[in-house]
């Protein structure tokens, strides 16, 4: 059976301060976006599970001691001191060469947020832990022999890094299931259809040879999160080749993307892992409020039909897509080949065990 994975401590993130172009406004990654997502997959009839919690063991294995410190510090700080109302907002970033780790909470804030996207507010913490454990519990399932499941994963994932976040990210989902999965010696793959560059999963995997990258995005040089993605950028030591970026044009349309789509799945194929784990955004949708490709809603169809071509056990964790008028159609599109895969499989088993 194939299964959407949630936590309720996700819907009480609400952050609040967000600017772009030099205007405030609300940030695109707000409750409603998993509201109107369960709300489809409850329409669907498919089912919805309780994330597992499966505590800090799993996320320490991905992020640093001290950038977890600091989020639970700041989450113990805003539930003492401040108001409900209150955000930590970072105003400036650390220079990539800084050495000395501050000592005050604010000098932690500019250390480990390398953006102001991602305010950090009284639930975050709980709702950054909640969308971690969707991923492993959506892990948990394929390495119980599942073939498929989905992590609805908010705040979503791909651009945290191992000690700082951004870009709506805080704990890097995507990279804490594949480096559950990758325990005991199994090869995982990451592919990243977000439509910004999965930034955070690539540095923290960068040197690895068992997990691959794969990231299809909208060219750096013009886009967020402008300093990583670009093609050259092949992964460092032993993990050279298991990095690879697919920047497109701004404004690609559907069969660009699916040829770009062949080549990353190619990758894939060569690379021959044990388990997928895709990074889901549809923010590549043509009416999206930061539209960077041109897609249609019948390419996400065919682009979850080629993903399940693999035939792969896969995961999916919840990134991009902030349009609530399309988002679960588009997401549903996606991942509808991989539910009627799991029904399918569902029926030989029991069948099978039938006519034991």
């Amino acid at each position: 059976m194939f299964s959407v994975i949630y936590d309720q401590s996700e819907t009480r993130h609400a952050p609040q301060f967000y600017i772009k172009n030099g205007k405030l406004g609300v940030s695109l990654d707000h409750p409603k976006r998993a509201e109107t997502l369960l709300s489809a997959f409850r329409a669907a009839e498919i089912d919805i599970r309780a994330a597992t919690y499966f505590g800090l063991g799993p996320v320490f294995d991905v992020h640093t001691q001290r950038y977890v410190n600091f989020l639970q510090k700041a989450d113990e700080h805003l539930k003492l001191s401040m108001p409900a109302s209150s955000e930590l907002v970072p105003t400036i970033t650390r220079k990539g060469d800084a050495s000395v780790y501050p000592n005050s909470l604010v000098g932690q804030l500019e250390w480990h947020m390398f953006d102001t996207y991602s305010p950090i507010s009284h639930d975050t913490m709980s709702a950054a832990l909640g969308a971690a454990n969707c991923a492993i519990t959506a892990a948990h399932i394929l390495k119980s022999g599942g073939p498929a499941s989905y992590a609805l994963c908010r705040p979503p994932g791909h651009h945290a890094h191992a000690d700082y976040g951004g870009g709506y990210c805080y704990f890097n989902n995507a990279a804490v299931a594949a480096e559950f999965l990758a325990k005991g010696g199994k090869r995982v793959a990451i592919l990243d259809i977000d439509a910004d560059h999965g930034n955070g999963t690539q540095s923290i995997f960068y040197a690895r040879p068992d997990v691959l990258h794969v990231s299809i995005h909208a060219d750096p040089a013009y886009s967020y999160p402008f300093f990583t993605g670009h093609e050259v950028e092949i992964g460092s030591g032993e993990g050279i080749g298991t990095t690879r970026n697919i920047p497109l044009r701004i404004g690609t349309p559907d069969q660009e993307y699916l040829d770009a789509l062949e080549v990353a799945l190619e990758h894939i194929a060569r690379f021959d892992p044990e388990y997928l784990v895709v990074a889901l955004g549809v923010d590549g949708h043509a009416e999206e409020p930061n539209p960077l490709f041109a897609l249609s809603h019948d390419c996400y169809s065919r682009i979850g039909k080629a993903i399940a071509s693999l035939n792969r056990p896969t995961m999916f964790t919840q990134e991009g897509g902030y349009n609530l008028k399309n988002i679960a159609a588009n997401v549903l599109a996606t991942i509808s080949p991989f539910i009627a895969q799991s029904e399918f499989t569902s029926f030989i088993t029991r069948k099978g065990n039938a006519n034991v």
